[in-house]
């Protein structure tokens, strides 16, 4: 028995679904998702940001899933004051009930720490060019009259981002430069090995930098060679003095927060090298090194896949080697995961949707695993 016309159900089909339609079928689909992995947390912190709230917060969770403290191995955070301390700070609680687990300050946000000092002359100039670009973006016909402006100049660019703040030529190369090292920092697939690496990357060619501006050489900083090429002239002493005086600063602030870059468990990042017992190894271990290091096999193995993956694969065959070189690897070395939940979760909240539930948004937002929609 025919209801409705066809004209009718189009009608009823475009009928959007009620807000509280859309949020159960958001929590549906992030309750499938902690199903399959439930070491995914995100949760809504219902009063203040202390340590003890959030220890709480994540207290509830283990319990809920009956999971032990200790299996918990490193705690990896961002140095805020809710998260370190010796008394009332999260990590401390932690610690306190997982006494096993390690802690650790996030290497992006170190190196960013590092980075972030800037001599006064510079500072100005970057104040400056803020306060201008601004003023540009402040109202509309501004920006048009900019972009004619720069059509007429035969510019590259014809708009600006608000906020930019790189005008001055020299820190337009090292803000680009630093920008790179601290891309190269982020990613699902970063060790400790390959922070480590980058951070001895960057102070070598910081030595390298300050070297030649010394000898007033600025061909390492492009923008800045390009500019002194067009304008026939060469650095002003005293801006080549701020210049070698910020140079050396980020390499003294560098060195503050990370003041060695050796590497520990060496044999971990390639096993294929190493011919005589590692320190703390027992004679067992050594012995399940070795037979580890005598599979060709593995060898190829090893040149074939990331190294979390290749030791994650041995634990079975080579369990005593294997779980070892998971310790290592197994703790997070950045807060990138975080930051980017964050970033997905910020870009779903509209002033028309600007009152969801966080956690499961974020779980959605947040995990590579695909619901099961139907």
């Amino acid at each position: 028995m025919k209801m409705l016309s066809e004209q009718s159900g189009k009608k009823i089909d475009a009928v959007q679904l009620s807000n509280n339609t859309v949020a159960r079928r958001i929590k549906d689909l992030a309750n499938d998702i902690e199903k399959e992995l439930d070491l995914l947390l995100f949760e809504s912190l219902q009063s203040n940001m202390t340590g003890e709230e959030i220890v709480n917060c994540i207290n509830n969770c283990i319990r809920k899933h009956e999971i032990n403290w200790e299996k918990c191995i490193d705690v990896c955070t961002d140095d805020a004051r809710a998260m370190i301390g010796k008394m009332k700070a999260a990590v401390t609680r932690i610690i306190s009930v997982a006494p096993e687990s390690t802690k650790s300050h996030c290497i992006l946000q170190r190196q960013a720490l590092a980075v972030k000092k800037i001599p006064a002359y510079l500072k100005i100039m970057l104040d400056e060019a803020v306060q201008i670009i601004n003023v540009v973006k402040s109202q509309p016909l501004q920006s048009r009259l900019f972009k004619i402006l720069c059509e007429e100049k035969g510019s590259q660019h014809k708009t600006l981002l608000l906020h930019t703040e790189v005008r001055l030529v020299y820190l337009a190369d090292i803000f680009a430069k630093l920008n790179k090292i601290n891309l190269s920092l982020q990613g699902m697939n970063v060790t400790i090995f390959t922070t480590m690496d980058k951070i001895l990357l960057l102070k070598k060619k910081l030595e390298f930098w300050a070297s030649s501006v010394e000898q007033n050489n600025f061909d390492c900083f492009p923008k800045v060679h390009e500019f002194l090429t067009e304008i026939n002239s060469t650095v002003h002493e005293e801006a080549s003095s701020t210049i070698l005086q910020h140079l050396c600063d980020l390499q003294a602030s560098l060195l503050e927060y990370f003041p060695t870059t050796t590497y520990d468990n060496p044999w971990v990042r390639n096993p294929f090298v190493i011919t005589a017992k590692p320190v703390g190894f027992t004679a067992h271990d050594y012995e399940n090194l070795i037979d580890l290091i005598s599979d060709s096999d593995l060898k190829q193995k090893f040149k074939d896949l990331p190294l979390n993956n290749f030791w994650s694969s041995l634990i079975e065959e080579y369990s005593s080697v294997a779980k070892c070189a998971v310790q290592v690897l197994f703790p997070f070395v950045t807060t990138y995961l975080c930051e980017t939940g964050f970033s997905y979760y910020t870009a779903t909240k509209t002033k028309y949707r600007n009152r969801p539930d966080a956690a499961p948004d974020m779980r959605i937002q947040f995990s590579s695993i695909i619901p099961n929609i139907k």
